[in-house]
């Protein structure tokens, strides 16, 4: 099958590769931004985009835009598409079923969560026959790969992301991995996929890590809890709960560290399910691309249809939280410890919804969800 790639940094190089191993996929274009180091490298999008013979298009560049113009372009002629971009499906992916649905084209991104890890299509497998009603998990590698750092080698926030920059886990900014941005992405998608509904990923709660500190840590192991970046949701029928924060954990979480993921998925038949594995790096996400371009080499690919609008709700849940705070909050705290003018603190039960509001008014606290 003639294919192009859209980017060529880590994931791309390692997709590059595979494919250029296979006997199956013949690659023609590659679309980079400067610098041509390979004959097939090109910086105009149109050379792809008017080439009959590319019938698959990978997209691995990252970022809203130009991918979503060049993933609609593609699906608008005819071209089957690859995306390991969740910011652009989060955002866009009912208008890619529309869209590769009208051209008889397929529209695949299972590399979008979870590195890996095959979750997305589990859930689709799952979905033909049994209702998914739950999903969590730890779904971005870097931050796990600090709170693990900081955990086991009592390391500081600012060293943990350095070491993570360090080894390649953390981009030179990495916002959007600390603040919960990727996850709040992630968590979208996973949404979609395991409610068949339709998500805007703004109205995701969505907190990061970026105010912890090894006070909060040694606080945990105190108390024998471990922190995790998680995105957790249930479906209620009328509506969902959907977040993501840090939440302090006993469960299988609590073990799963460094830079790897889990999802674990309930169903109304199957139970409890849990997918452990590489959620980032470039040869781990590559296999997932790679496998959806087999899937549609194979035509294997499974119908999805977005057809129904179930609205986020956090206010009916209601949970513990953890404050490392300045300030008595009689109102708010449950119980607390105090160590040089720091205040530990155990909410009462509230929910999500009126934490999100308190923490807006607190920027600089540290909050996490305890896991009952």
């Amino acid at each position: 099958m003639k294919t192009a790639l859209l980017g060529c940094g880590t994931v791309g190089t390692e997709v590059l590769r595979i494919l250029d191993n296979s006997n199956d996929f013949d690659v023609r274009k590659i679309l980079i931004r400067t610098s041509k180091c390979d004959s097939r490298a090109t910086t105009d999008f149109n050379e792809i985009l008017i080439d009959p013979e590319i019938e698959l298009v990978v997209e691995v560049m990252g970022g809203i835009h130009p991918a979503y113009e060049y993933i609609s372009a593609c699906l608008k002629s005819g071209k089957h598409v690859v995306s390991a971009n969740k910011a652009v499906i989060a955002k866009y992916l009912n208008e890619f079923i529309e869209l590769a649905k009208e051209n008889h084209v397929s529209f695949l991104f299972e590399a979008s969560v979870g590195g890996g890890i095959p979750c997305l299509s589990e859930i689709l497998r799952i979905s033909r026959f049994d209702q998914v009603f739950e999903f969590s998990g730890i779904l971005n590698g870097t931050t796990n790969y600090i709170l693990s750092l900081m955990d086991k080698q009592a390391t500081s926030y600012e060293v943990a992301l350095m070491d993570a920059q360090k080894k390649g886990y953390a981009e030179k900014d990495p916002t959007a991995d600390v603040e919960g941005i990727d996850v709040q992405n992630k968590a979208a998608i996973l949404a979609m996929l395991s409610y068949q509904c339709k998500v805007n990923v703004e109205d995701i709660p969505t907190v990061g890590i970026s105010n912890i500190t090894d006070m909060d840590i040694a606080y945990f192991q105190k108390k024998k809890v471990t922190c995790k970046l998680k995105a957790c949701s249930k479906n209620h029928g009328d509506a969902m709960t959907l977040y993501v924060m840090p939440v302090l954990c006993r469960s299988l979480f609590s073990h799963v560290g460094s830079n790897d993921n889990i999802v674990s998925i309930a169903s109304q038949n199957l139970g409890n399910l849990q997918l452990i594995g590489q959620g980032a790096g470039g040869a781990p996400t590559a296999s997932a691309v790679v496998s959806d371009c087999y899937d549609i080499l194979e035509n294997k690919t499974v119908s999805l249809k977005l057809t129904k609008t179930i609205p986020i709700d956090n206010s009916k849940e209601q949970y513990h939280f953890y404050v490392r705070t300045n300030k008595i909050d009689e109102d708010l705290f449950l119980s607390y410890e105090e160590e040089s003018g720091t205040l530990f603190a155990k909410t009462k039960k509230m929910s999500i919804l009126d934490m999100m509001t308190w923490i807006q008014s607190h920027p600089n606290c540290f909050i996490a969800l305890w896991e009952e």
